[in-house]
């Protein structure tokens, strides 16, 4: 509606410019037409003017002449000399107007003028000394009386020739004042055809732009259309994505978890084999479904980095150790070289920096059947003076690739071969996904190789170089390593509790799936730490309020109360109970879960399946200064 008021009064405003344009050019015509007229009349006046003064000029001389002849024919005392000099004064002013007037400059040009002048300024001059006595010349009258008869016809042609050439001129001047007055007629025609032919485009053009207008909008609404369904199907992809992650990493959770629990214990060689194999099986569909998590991630924009101050000695011992085991089975070697200048903490996204890593690492490790893998790490200068940049090189000396496989080698499921990919497995994801990673990170990631000859992976990260570590819940992002490959030598419970450092925890687990919490109550009490359940968040929250805990293991999604409402309320309780470090344990490893986590107050957040060495590096943080025990002596102290 608002907008076709403004059409309408665009229209008005258009027909009253054209109305009023179009009524100045008529007045603007009008105007010269009357100025046409008016010099018409001027030249008109002009041609009167000539033609008089040459009429009053031959009628002077025809009266002067008659006053001539009688003054030459009577006697003295008949003659008027006064009407005499009269008569020869009004000739005399009547020849000097035809000679000084501007009005008879074209008429001096003919040549009767020229004939006829001579003789007349010839007989003013006999004239003139006669004026003051014109008795004492009485002879000389009738003479003059003769010499006037002869000058006569010459006086009479001047006045046909100025009557001529008056015709001539003012029938030229009329020719060409009405030829300017059509000319300009045209002129103002063709303006007011201009003007009505630019009203009229711009009508055309506006009509135009008011179809195109409406198109415009069609479109913009069919966009609005498409972007409301793109966004609801994007929301739908999302929750089935959440959906089919915790349904898909939930069963995950259990197979791989009791696996790890039956590694640890007495087995044949043979069952160990099976195991292994069944371990290898499960952990490529969890890395499956994890860049299937990632790609959907990045193609929404919701891929996040997350820096923090981090152990970068401990990081990268978490992606060599199982990474090097990986190479000794293959019968590798594996080379490793590290700066003594490297520092201790920085700040990066440990989770991302580890999943890179690993991508790197496992990559090199699966296409080089014989000869080495190397992974050496670098520190130099940063773009800034607080600025340090971390190089990660991955070499080996497998299969290379050709230029050709090299340009697109970070295109979103590409592979090298499909013969070598039949017989390593992959998916084309994990390289597209780290160089994003490496992009979100500040980094980048590029690639040499030959083929036949190996290839060469550098990873550049920006970072700062920070004072400390935060003591608690630091690192617990966890890293995509192999579920078998945690503990080397030993088992989980000596791996933990086998340190001078090590205290027993009150752990509180809260899961509503059975298996969920089977498995890490299982994994805890091995470690020998004490375990209560809750299987939903509102018996967490009671539990929370009963009695004091070191650590909440915090499922995210259960019934009655989820994890995320349990934690808020949580928080909310006074200190020291609501300050209890609690870690979300969720199978949504979506980024969007994990920023709800952290706004609701989760300390820390470990995704399922649920692997041996993410737990124990929660228990350890929280080993050195147990919750309870710090409660404990706060209720002392208020004491």
């Amino acid at each position: 509606m608002q907008r076709r008021k403004a059409t309408q009064r665009f229209w008005a405003w258009l027909g009253l410019a054209t109305a009023l344009m179009l009524a100045g050019l008529l007045v603007l015509m009008g105007i010269f037409l009357r100025q046409a007229r008016l010099a018409e009349e001027a030249a008109q006046l002009q041609a009167d003017s000539v033609t008089a003064l040459v009429f009053q000029l031959e009628r002077e001389f025809l009266r002067m002449r008659g006053g001539v002849a009688l003054a030459g024919e009577a006697d003295e005392a008949s003659t008027d000399w006064d009407a005499l000099t009269l008569r020869l004064d009004i000739f005399l002013s009547r020849l000097d107007l035809l000679l000084t007037s501007p009005s008879v400059d074209r008429l001096r040009e003919t040549p009767e003028y020229q004939a006829a002048l001579p003789h007349l300024q010839v007989l003013a001059e006999r004239i003139q000394p006669w004026l003051d006595n014109p008795a004492a010349h009485r002879s000389n009258w009738a003479t003059l009386a003769q010499d006037m008869d002869a000058i006569g016809p010459e006086v009479q042609a001047l006045s046909f020739a100025s009557n001529a050439m008056i015709s001539r001129q003012m029938q030229h001047q009329i020719s060409t004042l009405r030829g300017q007055s059509r000319m300009i007629v045209g002129l103002f025609a063709a303006q007011a055809l201009l003007l009505l032919s630019v009203a009229a485009t711009i009508v055309v053009r506006q009509r135009r732009q008011e179809r195109e207008r409406l198109a415009l909008e069609q479109l913009n609404r069919e966009l609005d259309i498409a972007r409301h369904l793109a966004e609801q199907a994007n929301v739908t992809k999302g929750h089935f994505l959440a959906n089919m992650s915790h349904e898909l990493r939930t069963p995950f959770n259990g197979m791989l978890g009791m696996l790890q629990l039956l590694h640890e214990t007495p087995l044949d060689a043979r069952q160990r084999d099976y195991l292994h194999t069944a371990a290898d099986s499960a952990q490529h569909l969890l890395t499956l479904l994890n860049d299937i998590l990632d790609m959907a991630a990045i193609e929404e924009g919701k891929l996040k980095v997350t820096p923090e101050a981090i152990e970068l000695p401990r990081v990268l011992r978490d992606v060599v150790t199982p990474m090097a085991a990986q190479a000794r089975d293959k019968g590798l070697q594996f080379d490793v070289q590290m700066p003594p200048s490297l520092p201790l903490a920085v700040r990066l996204d440990p989770t991302r920096t580890r999943q890179v890593l690993f991508n790197l690492l496992s990559n090199a490790v699966k296409f080089t059947e014989h000869g080495s893998v190397g992974f050496e790490v670098a520190v130099q200068p940063g773009l800034s003076a607080d600025t340090i940049e971390l190089v990660f090189t991955v070499r080996d000396t497998g299969i290379g690739m050709s230029a050709e496989s090299v340009a697109r080698l970070f295109e979103r499921f590409f592979q090298v071969e499909s013969r070598l990919n039949r017989r390593r497995g992959g998916s084309g994801l994990g390289l597209n996904i780290s160089r994003a990673l490496a992009e979100l990170m500040g980094g980048s990631l590029q690639v040499e190789s030959r083929e036949g000859q190996g290839s060469t992976f550098t990873l550049r990260l920006p970072t700062t170089v920070e004072a400390s570590v935060a003591p608690c819940f630091a690192n617990t992002l966890p890293p995509p390593a192999p579920v078998l490959a945690t503990a080397e030598g030993g088992d989980m419970a000596t791996a933990t509790a086998g340190s001078p450092a090590a205290q027993v925890l009150k752990v509180l687990v809260v899961d509503d799936h059975p298996i969920n919490l089977k498995l890490a109550t299982a994994l805890l009490q091995k470690m020998g730490h004490e375990v209560v359940q809750a299987v939903n968040g509102r018996l967490a929250l009671e539990a929370v309020q009963a009695q004091a805990f070191d650590l909440v293991l915090m499922d995210l999604h259960m019934p009655e109360m989820d994890g995320l409402e349990s934690t808020r309320h949580i928080r909310a309780l006074p200190a020291p109970r609501g300050q209890v470090p609690v870690v979300a344990l969720t199978a949504n490893a979506l980024e969007e879960a994990r920023r709800e986590a952290e706004q609701a107050g989760v300390n820390g957040f470990l995704t399922k399946p649920l692997k041996v060495h993410e737990l124990q590096s929660v228990v350890r943080n929280c080993q050195a200064a147990p919750h309870r025990a710090l409660e404990q002596a706060a209720a002392m102290q208020a004491a």
